[in-house]
């Protein structure tokens, strides 16, 4: 609760799982400040950037049944040709989408036309033909891009992320969010995560809030086309389940997910040489705690009215 007061946040809800189970859930303050809703351990959540562990698990899992190699040109599954400009003799792959080293920048002056209310209005396929594609509407070499070949700069990139989501969508020909519905959520008993708002009772949906002048004021539901990098909702306990699931080599219960090898290579250092944290979408961190510190893997996420923080460690389960 302190630390509520501290970063002014109207509500929290919390999950630890240990040995693969749920060991606590609790939630505090309002999901609704203005009416009064308390938060619940079935309230849902925007996650924000902790939204790109599930697209690194769409990807993984194709990786896995080799729909797509994590290591060969991504033009190989789309529609239409990427390139980094000045350097086209080169070609992104998967891995460089999921370590942040493809040389996409984020152009925030297109990507505020992204948003939508309560949900985007453009599709994910539309928003990525706009963006990468020499043709595109929303083309734009200087700053769509870096001017660095493929592979040799970390530079963290919402827009990558998305491109990996549209990579799983355009190789399997399923949309992205029904991907990973029936591959993901399904299988670890995500009963109340998706990516849409739409997919849910608003009623369950925590209200995002900003802090001004000592208020709490409620910020119109969003979501944006790019939406495979930030717009997954979910509550606590679901968040339990994928947790429970990774740190048990991929499964949980009689269903797997992904296989443990694959677990231990998103778990694993990519690029020492140029990032000393990143693994494929999940990053290792040091957790500071009452007797110590401890390296733990996971992903952090902001956007307007939501903080998320997701870490599991897997030596103490």
């Amino acid at each position: 609760l302190n630390e509520m007061n501290t970063r002014n946040f109207p509500g929290a809800s919390t999950v630890i799982v240990k040995n693969g189970e749920v060991v606590w859930v609790e939630s505090y303050g309002y999901a609704d400040v203005a009416n009064s809703v308390s938060v619940e351990d079935t309230t849902v959540f925007l996650l924000a950037s902790v939204s790109k562990l599930f697209t690194g698990t769409a990807a993984m899992q194709l990786h896995e049944n080799s729909t797509i190699n994590l290591d060969t040109d991504i033009n190989n599954y789309l529609p239409w040709s990427v390139q980094i400009p000045n350097f086209t003799n080169d070609f992104i792959t998967a891995r460089q989408l999921m370590t942040h080293t493809a040389s996409i920048d984020d152009n925030w002056g297109v990507m505020s036309s992204f948003y939508g209310y309560p949900d985007p209005t453009i599709s994910l396929s539309d928003c990525m033909a706009n963006y990468f594609p020499t043709s595109g509407t929303n083309y734009d070499a200087s700053n769509n891009f870096l001017n660095s070949a493929p592979g040799t700069t970390y530079d963290y990139s919402n827009m990558g992320s998305a491109l990996n989501g549209y990579l799983v969508e355009a190789s399997t020909g399923i949309p992205f969010d029904d991907y990973c519905a029936n591959n993901i959520f399904d299988e670890l008993c995500m009963e109340n995560t998706a990516w849409h708002f739409s997919d849910f009772n608003p009623d369950q949906i925590a209200t995002p809030h900003n802090f001004q002048n000592g208020n709490y004021n409620a910020i119109n539901h969003y979501g944006f086309a790019d939406y495979p990098n930030g717009q997954l909702r979910s509550t606590a306990m679901d968040l339990g389940n994928y947790m429970i699931a990774f740190l048990n080599g991929g499964t949980l219960g009689n269903n797997a997910i992904l296989s443990s090898t694959s677990v231990s290579e998103m778990l694993s250092l990519q690029i020492p040489a140029i990032d000393s944290v990143s693994g494929l979408n999940w990053h290792k961190t040091k957790l500071y705690h009452s007797v110590g510190e401890t390296m733990v893997w996971g992903h952090s996420g902001g956007e307007q009215g939501v903080s998320t923080y997701l870490y599991i460690d897997p030596q103490n389960d």
